[in-house]
């Protein structure tokens, strides 16, 4: 998988998302709400990823 660099606090986008995990965006949005991909977090308006979250989806230690 591909390394996404943020200066944004290790807070990932959904496309970032998508990259790093190689899954859709629809995708992502779809497990998140069946509760099989972590919960994004609201920061100032925007939806973001706690890096740590997804990777730990990716190394299969977390759902």
């Amino acid at each position: 998988m591909d390394e996404i660099k943020t200066t944004d606090a290790e807070l990932l986008s959904v496309k970032q998302v998508a990259a790093v995990t190689g899954l859709s965006v629809t995708t992502i949005w779809r497990n998140s709400a069946k509760g099989t991909f972590p919960k994004p977090i609201k920061v100032c308006g925007s939806t973001r990823w706690p890096r740590e979250a997804v990777h730990a989806v990716i190394s299969g230690d977390a759902a």
